[in-house]
């Protein structure tokens, strides 16, 4: 009986570690980064090799390039097996699935956000500066440039705990009603 408590005590202890687990996906066009970070462990990065884009995946003992011809070559197999009867789907509505992607929405953190635009055009980028000056005043910078190229620097964070509990959120409250007086 201890060893079963021993067991689950270790299992929810790695739950609870996924759970707090960091990700944060990386744009830095200037360095061609591209990258989801998941903890300080595994990276998953796009690359190009021979030209095509590849996944590489980087953990403390694994390491491998998955090219273009590995990623188009996967293919669903049909499991054979008996027959289940089918259950019917649950129904989502239209404010379920609103709920769930402003929850969601809501979860993400941008930690850096930095676009210089240049469209190459005088005319354009003249037409563009006053939308590049509202939109980069508060703290995000969004800028139009007139010789310097296009670039973009992002980072977005969240964390899965985070995630998860913003999905449950939207199943688990409901709307208030409004009262009419």
């Amino acid at each position: 009986m201890i060893w079963l408590f021993i067991l689950l005590g270790i299992l929810g202890l790695l739950l609870l570690g996924v759970c707090l687990l960091p990700f944060s996906l990386v744009i830095n066009s200037q360095e061609e980064q591209y990258l989801i970070r998941i903890g300080k462990w595994l990276t998953i990065r796009l690359v190009l090799a021979a030209g095509l884009p590849a996944v590489a995946i980087k953990a403390p003992f694994y390491e491998k390039v998955y090219g273009w011809e590995d990623l188009t070559g996967l293919r669903k197999q049909k499991r054979k097996g008996r027959k289940r009867p089918k259950k019917k789907p649950k129904r989502l509505t239209v404010s379920k699935i609103r709920r769930v992607v402003l929850n969601a929405r809501k979860s993400f953190q941008v930690k850096r956000f930095h676009v210089i635009v240049n469209t190459g055009d005088p005319l354009w980028n003249a037409w563009l500066y006053p939308l590049g000056y509202l939109l980069g005043m508060p703290r995000d910078r969004f800028q139009v440039a007139f010789h310097l190229p296009t670039t973009v620097d992002l980072q977005i964070d969240n964390r899965v705990g985070r995630l998860g509990w913003a999905v449950a959120k939207a199943f688990i409250y409901k709307p208030s009603k409004k009262i009419k007086l």
